[in-house]
Order: structure tokens, then sequence, then C-alpha cells
């Protein structure tokens, strides 16, 4: 036992002495490298070692570099940018995936509150899309419904937020729309809060002005104004807008500003009054 004991602690002291040995030599050879000199005067054995150390920091740096070669060529290969081609293909069309839901998604959801609507009105609508738009010039709009899906000459547009103009021509699958903005346009409508009666009359610009109002009528800013019903085309109680400046006019009648209850340049879907004649034929 006591001899087995001394050669386990010979050969553990031999073993320590090695890692010493081999640790102190490494400190040495990376101080050389590190300072890129040879110190003077080295023995036979030195030099050797510092040979041997300098050869394997080339190899070690060319290894390095034919790495680096390499890696360069994977990148580099057509394989490579066939790869990464794919993959930015894969992800645009991911993406537009993503958009098209999102745009599908907030269609959905405005219909929906479109639809919700229609146990507001005393009378039937169809819900359509605006399929081409109008100009600062022609103050039109098309929508997607036309004489198959009930609709006709004079028929009230609408929205959410209030009244869009009139239906003036009918096709099979369309509708021309005449919005409210419009200079040939005019609408019967009421002061909601003294229920004074005027005409909203467009300007061919975002603004319409509010007629026939004489200049001792109490009318103010912030006004509301819905349809009246009496001018054959609007059913009554739409929003038409809201009166945003009041002047004194040059006669007898006051100059009136309002802002449009419906902005026409955002709209994409809209309601459309069906069977306009019938229902006002019945009233």
């Amino acid at each position: 036992m006591a001899r087995h004991s001394g050669l386990r602690a010979s050969r553990e002291y031999s073993t320590r002495r090695t890692a010493a040995l081999f640790f102190a030599l490494v400190l040495v050879v990376a101080a050389s490298v590190m300072g890129g000199l040879r110190p003077a005067g080295l023995d036979v054995v030195q030099g050797a070692v510092f040979a041997v150390a300098g050869s394997a920091v080339t190899a070690v740096s060319h290894a390095g570099t034919w790495a680096a070669d390499v890696a360069k060529g994977v990148v580099a290969g057509p394989s490579y940018r066939a790869r990464v081609r794919a993959l930015e293909a894969q992800i645009m069309e991911v993406e537009g995936q993503r958009a098209m839901g999102q745009q599908v998604a907030a269609e959905n959801a405005r219909l929906r509150r479109l639809l919700g609507l229609r146990s507001g009105f005393n009378f039937e609508t169809a819900a359509g899309r605006v399929v081409a738009g109008g100009t600062e010039s022609s103050r039109m709009l098309t929508v997607d419904l036309g004489r198959g899906d009930g609709v006709e000459a004079d028929a009230a547009v609408l929205v959410g937020a209030g009244l869009v103009g009139r239906v003036i021509r009918v096709a099979p699958g369309t509708a021309l729309v005449q919005l409210l903005s419009d200079a040939s346009s005019a609408a019967g409508v009421v002061i909601q809060r003294t229920r004074f009666q005027a005409v909203l009359v467009g300007t061919g610009s975002d603004k319409c002005e509010l007629r026939h109002v004489p200049n001792l009528e109490d009318v103010r800013p912030g006004d509301v104004l819905i349809t009246a019903g009496n001018d054959g085309i609007y059913p009554a109680g739409i929003p038409a807008g809201v009166v945003v400046a009041v002047g004194r006019g040059a006669g007898f009648f006051k100059d009136v500003e309002v802002r449009l209850a419906a902005d026409p340049w955002r709209l994409t879907e809209v309601l459309v009054a069906r069977n306009a004649r019938r229902d006002r034929a019945a009233r």
C-alpha cells in the first residue's frame, strides 16, 4: 500500500510539473508573438521553441485565412444567392398576405358598421363599394350597385357619418353618384337646434353654403344640419353637415359656411337607398 501511494504521488507531481512547464512555455511564446520580436541571446533549444511557436502561429493564421476564403466562397456562391432570393421572396409573400388580411378585416368591419345602420332608417338600403372616385372638378363617384340591385336615379347615398349625395345615372351593375359638394348639388336641410329650414348648396369645393338664412335668424358655428325630407330626394333626418362660419351678408341673408358630415375623399363603402320612388309614393 505504501509503495502504491508513493507511485501515485510521484505521478501527480510529474503531471503538475509538466503542466506548469507547458503553461510557462505558452506565456513565453505569447509574449514573443505579441511583441513581434525574438529576444536576443537565445540558445539552440530556445530558438527551436520560438521557431515551432512561430510556425504554429503562422499555421493558425493560414487556417483562419482559408476558413474566411471558404466562407466568402459559400456566401458569394450561386446556390447561396439563390437561397437568399428565395427567402426574400417568401418574406415578401408573407408580408403581402398579412397586409391583405388586415385590409380585408378592416373592410369587413366597415361593412358591418354600415349594415348596422340599417336598423336606424325607415327605408331599404343596399351596401356597395366605391369603384371610382371623384375629382376636384367633377365631384362624382361610381359605386358597384346598379339597376339589378334595385338602385334608381335620385336614390340617396350615405355612410355612417351622414349624407354623401344622390344617384344621377344608373347602369345594370353600377351607379354614378353626385356628391353634395358638387356645384350643381342642393339639399333641403333643417338646423337641428332651431328647426329652421334652409337649402344646403355645393360650391365645387370641400365646403358648402347654407342659403336663404335671414340675417335675423339665429344660426351659430357648431349647429348641426340634417335633411328635411321636403326636396323629394333625400329622406328626413340624415346628418348633412355642421356650420363652421357665419357672417352677415350684403343683402337680407347671412353667409353661412358648412363642413359636410361625410368626407367624400375617404369613402370606400356606402349605403344606397333602394326603391326610393316607390317608398316616396307610399308616403
